[in-house]
C-alpha cells in the first residue's frame, strides 16, 4: 500500500511527500530438533523532497 501528496507551488516547482507500507510475515524454521521463529512485523518507507527542473 502506497500513497504519494504532490502540491504545486509555482511555476516549475513542485513539493511531494510520499509514504509506503510493506506488511511482512513470520517465518518458522526447524531443523535437527531445534526450531526458531522470526517475526519480520512491517515496514514504513517515507519520502519527500523537491522537484525543481532547471
Amino acid at each position: 500500500m502506497n500513497g504519494t501528496l504532490l502540491y504545486h507551488v509555482i511555476n516549475d516547482a513542485d513539493l511531494y511527500i510520499g509514504a509506503q507500507y510493506m506488511p511482512m510475515g513470520n517465518a518458522s524454521f526447524n531443523s535437527g530438533g531445534r526450531s526458531g521463529e522470526l517475526n519480520l512485523g512491517g515496514q514504513l518507507y517515507i519520502s519527500a523532497g523537491i522537484n525543481w527542473p532547471f
